[in-house]
Formats: C-alpha cells, structure tokens, sequence
C-alpha cells in the first residue's frame, strides 16, 4: 500500500535560518516556492492561506525535509517538543562518527540535550534542538 516515506514537514519560523542550520546536517537545497491558491486553502482548512516552502535533500537518499513558514496564518506559538509528549516526537539522523559530528555542531552553537552515548543494544546517539526548537536525533549504529 505504502511505497516509501517522501517527505518530512517541518514547520518553522525563519525558512533562511532552518535552511542554514539543516545545511549543517548536510542538507542542500533542492527548490522552493511561495504557496497560496484554493489548493492550499482546501489542503489546510485556513481561508486566504500562504506559505513559503523549501524542500531540502542529501545525495544518495530519497526522503526529504520539506520546510513550511506560514505567513498567512502566521505561525505564532512554538510547542516545547519535549522527548515524552505524545505525537511525532523527533526526526533521526544516521551519521557516521558521531563524536565527530557532535564537536563540530558544538563549535557551530547547536544545542544538544546531552553528550553522546551508548545504549544497551550498541546504538551510539544523542538529541538536539533545531532552530525552532524541534527534537532531532543523531544517531551511530554498531558495524
């Protein structure tokens, strides 16, 4: 029924700055767009509805990030995305070497909830906020 994920939705407050802070994770971007119409407005409910957009990808991967800033209605409050709220919770990054991933977004400012660690099953991992607050987990499976 279902071929694949095609794309992760996130909805944030400066496209620019997430833009930027995803291109940290590697993401480059692939196109964007200023969205509006009785397309979008039938789509989300909201009458009048505008948006910009801007999907993100990486080489070799065929799920992307789609970034979403609403500039009608305004995006105004930002939820707190703690690890145990009900809900889609985090979006996870397989790296390689994630010690050294993990200093060199410390040296860039990011914001981690903790050092890095390993779990009883071998999985080496850690949590980040992203720009608008958003849970992110990187991740470094056993070989």
């Amino acid at each position: 029924m279902i071929k694949k994920i095609d794309h992760i939705c996130v909805v944030v407050t400066d496209i620019e700055k997430s833009q930027n802070f995803y291109a940290q994770l590697g993401f480059i971007k692939k196109k964007s767009a200023d969205l509006s119409g009785e397309w979008l407005e039938t789509l989300t409910g909201f009458s009048g509805a505008k948006a910009k957009y801007m999907q993100l990808s990486q080489v070799d991967s065929d799920t992307d990030i789609e970034l979403l800033k609403f500039i009608d209605p305004c995006t105004e409050s930002l939820r707190s995305s703690l690890p145990n709220e009900i809900g889609i919770r985090h979006l996870a990054f397989e790296v390689v070497d994630l010690d050294s991933v993990y200093e060199k977004l410390i040296q860039r400012g990011v914001e981690f909830l903790s050092e890095p660690l390993t779990n009883p099953y071998g999985k080496k991992m850690v949590y980040l906020r992203g720009p608008d607050n958003e849970l992110l987990e990187l991740a470094e499976y056993p070989s």
